[in-house]
């Protein structure tokens, strides 16, 4: 199983990909959402963490992208934020899920087993 992550804070990469390595995921990383639909066909992943405040290409505007894309569209995406109004940023966004950032690993973990299993 193979998770995309995209996010512009190099330590937020860093932690994600930990985790899911350590809970056997095979992992990507890419720091830009601009040619999301490029880091994608190149990954091949099963599922799609993607932050929201990102600089050039949002993590909802990445997403709207994606499921837009015939390539793309059946790629269940995680919109993570530190907002609080988070769920509604992804329900808007089209996101088949979300987290909150500073929420414990394990709520992550669960989402994460409920959009793939």
């Amino acid at each position: 199983m193979c998770i995309l992550i995209v996010d512009d804070e190099d330590m937020n990469l860093f932690v994600h990909a930990q985790l899911l390595k350590k809970n056997g995921y095979n992992v990507c990383t890419v720091s830009s959402a601009v040619d999301i639909v490029s880091s994608v066909q190149e990954c091949s992943p099963e599922l799609i963490l993607i932050d929201y405040n990102m600089p050039e290409i949002n993590g909802a505007e990445a997403t709207r992208v994606l499921k837009s894309h015939p390539d793309c569209s059946q790629i269940p995406v995680v919109l993570f934020s530190s907002a609080i109004n988070v769920d509604k940023l992804a329900t808007d966004a089209g996101a088949d899920g979300y987290f909150k950032k500073g929420d414990e690993h394990g709520i992550l973990l669960q989402l994460i087993r409920s959009l793939i299993e």
